[in-house]
Order: C-alpha cells, then sequence, then structure tokens
C-alpha cells in the first residue's frame, strides 16, 4: 500500500508536466504529418485514399485552411414556418456558393449532407432533395422539426469553415395553429450546443475496401472551443461495438477533429456506432435532444470471410476531470490536442518503476 502511494505520488507531478507540454491551451498545436494514406469510403462506390495522418491537409478537406469560401443559405422551409404533411412533398430550397457539388466531372461525387432531426443524412447532388425523402420516404410527423445542411467531400468529410452550415427549425401541421407550440426539448434552439452525427453510415463493401477506415465525422454548434477547435469544458466520446455487444474501438477527442478507425477482417455483419457530447466536468451528455446518437452500420462481405472482428479493446476509462478555466454558430478549428488519460497511465507505469527501485 505504502508503495502505490508512493507511486501515485510520483506520478502526479510527471503527468502534469507532460499533460502541460501536450495540451498547453495557449499555444499552437504542432501539426502531424504523417504521409501514409489511408483509403475511405467513395461517394461512388470503392474507396479513395487521402491524408488521414497529415493535419495540414485535413484543415484543407474540411475548409479549414483559410481558403473555403462554402456558403450555404436555406431558402424553404425557413426559420419556425409552418408547413404541411403535403408540402413535405417539395424540393428543399437551399442556396450553396464556393463549393461544386455533382456526380458530373466537375462536383466529382461532391455533395450536401441533409439531415432532418436526427435522422441519417441524404446526400444532395443537384438540389432535387424532398423533406420527405429526408423522413425515409415517408409522411413526416406533425410536430416541430430541425433541418441542417452542410457541405461534404466525395469521401463524405464534412466541410467546416465558418458560414459553410445552414439550420432551421419549421412545423409541420395541417391546421396553422394560432400560436406556435414550444419547441423546447424537442428541437436544439439556435443557440444552443449541438453535436450533429455525420459518419459513419450505411453500407460499407468489404470486397472494395470500404471498410478497411471507418471514418468518424460530426459537426459541433456552439460548443465553446478555441481557434484551434480545442473544446472547452467539452469532450466528444465515441465508441464501436459489435452486434454482440463486444466494444471494439473507444475514444474522447478533445477537438473538433474527425477520427480515423482502421477494422481488420474478418468483420462482424453489423457495428454499432456511438458518438456523444459530454460535459468534462461531470462526464455527463450535455442537454439537448441529439448530443447523443446512435447508429448501426452494416459490413457487405462474402459469408465464408465473415465473423467478429479482431482485437476487441477493453473499455477506455472515463474522461479527466477538467481543468478549472473557463442561423448555424460556427467556430474554426484545426489542429489536434493529446488526450489527458493515457498520459496519467503512463506517468503511473513510470513512477511504479522508480518506486520499485527505493527501500521499503
Amino acid at each position: 500500500m505504502r508503495k502505490l502511494a508512493l507511486a501515485t505520488a510520483l506520478a502526479l507531478p510527471l503527468v502534469g508536466a507532460l499533460a502541460f507540454t501536450s495540451v498547453a491551451q495557449d499555444s499552437k498545436p504542432v501539426d502531424k504529418k504523417d504521409p501514409t494514406p489511408c483509403a475511405l469510403a467513395h461517394a461512388n462506390g470503392g474507396t479513395v485514399d487521402i491524408l488521414c495522418g497529415d493535419d495540414a491537409a485535413l484543415r484543407e478537406y474540411q475548409g479549414l485552411d483559410g481558403k473555403s469560401e462554402a456558403k450555404v443559405a436555406l431558402k424553404w422551409p425557413a426559420e419556425d414556418e409552418v408547413v404541411s404533411q403535403k408540402d413535405a412533398e417539395k424540393v428543399v430550397e437551399y442556396e450553396l456558393t464556393g463549393y461544386e457539388i455533382g456526380k458530373d466531372d466537375k462536383g466529382k461525387f461532391q455533395h450536401c449532407h441533409l439531415i432532418l432531426d436526427n435522422k441519417p443524412y441524404v446526400p444532395d447532388y443537384d438540389h432535387k432533395t424532398t423533406l420527405q425523402k429526408l423522413a425515409g420516404a415517408s409522411p413526416i410527423a406533425e410536430g416541430w422539426h430541425l433541418l441542417t445542411i452542410f457541405p461534404a467531400r466525395n469521401f463524405h468529410l464534412s466541410v467546416k469553415n465558418a458560414g459553410a452550415c445552414a439550420q432551421v427549425r419549421f412545423l409541420v401541421a395541417n391546421t396553422k395553429p394560432a400560436e406556435l407550440p414550444t419547441k423546447e426539448g424537442i428541437v436544439p434552439g439556435p443557440k444552443d450546443e449541438q453535436l450533429i452525427y455525420s459518419r459513419p453510415k450505411g453500407e460499407y463493401d468489404a470486397s472494395k475496401k470500404e471498410a478497411d477506415t471507418l471514418l468518424i465525422d460530426f459537426y459541433l454548434l456552439n460548443v465553446p472551443m478555441d481557434e484551434y477547435g480545442r473544446l472547452k469544458g467539452r469532450i466528444v466520446h465515441y465508441a464501436i461495438h459489435d452486434a454482440d455487444g463486444r466494444q471494439v474501438r473507444t475514444k474522447f477527442l478533445g477537438t473538433w477533429w474527425p477520427a480515423f478507425e482502421k477494422l481488420s477482417p474478418p468483420f462482424a455483419a453489423k457495428y454499432k456506432v456511438t458518438v456523444e457530447l459530454m460535459s468534462s466536468d461531470t462526464n455527463a451528455v450535455v442537454a439537448g435532444p441529439f448530443n447523443k446518437t446512435e447508429r448501426e452500420i452494416t459490413i457487405k462481405q462474402d459469408d465464408k470471410k465473415g465473423g467478429s472482428p479482431p482485437n476487441p479493446q477493453p473499455p477506455t476509462p472515463p474522461p479527466p476531470p477538467p481543468s478549472k478555466g473557463g442561423g448555424c454558430a460556427l467556430a474554426d478549428a484545426g489542429g489536434s490536442a493529446a488526450a489527458f488519460w493515457p498520459l496519467l497511465a503512463l506517468g503511473l507505469a513510470l513512477a511504479r518503476r522508480r518506486s520499485r527501485s527505493l527501500p521499503r
């Protein structure tokens, strides 16, 4: 017991020094420059190689290099507009500037992600997507709804420069009410903190290597962060479970930045992906109807090559306690920050090694 207490005492200063060096919030993060490409699922099927370990390239992909002029403006429906279920058969009207979409040589399969409430997005290539299609080709339910639009690359990574996201709340009612009912707790307000799930989604063809690397991508609105996208008092957690409920991947993110998870065959037929916005003070999900999302993805594969995912990972410890510091609302993001918790584990391990040499 004495040695354990001493090891802990030795570890804490070491962890503090490592954490300060790695995640100092007043300094610019050091870019990773790994030139090794990873293959991500392409909108036209198959994969495309991108520099997923190169932060400068990822900033460019996401429109965070200061050069992107992508802008989205929603025209219909409008904020707080009342529409009928019949109206839902109409095409969503939005204006997109500074960004090309389409399946032709000009658009190169770039598209916009259109999201109704917290349903899986529908890719739009030609400004012809209806509200009903966003509702799963079913009549849209009466009540309040949230519509979100932002551009995406042909490998589905979202474009995140300021102004690239548009969002409205609208009411579906066949009879216009005398006054609008409350939407509190049903849809997020314009100033509420939001995590909007984007990827992974749908089916991945293992024979085309689409499942080798999964893109974990999401949008953050009104979430406090610094100019480099480092979150303040917040953390994003994601986990991947197989069909038997075994956790195969999990991670805490301290920045608004995509993650890339490499899976190796044999794959499970289905996985459940959870992404959630959490308070680093309490480790609880931040209040909001859509700040925790679960999605099921399917791996299409030869039955003879099916099976369970390799190397299941043990559950990750909860994130560390926070520091004591302190339309779509967006903040510029970029770079990456080291996680504190692995540093704690490293510090404890090193301290235990030192404590063995101490006299009893």
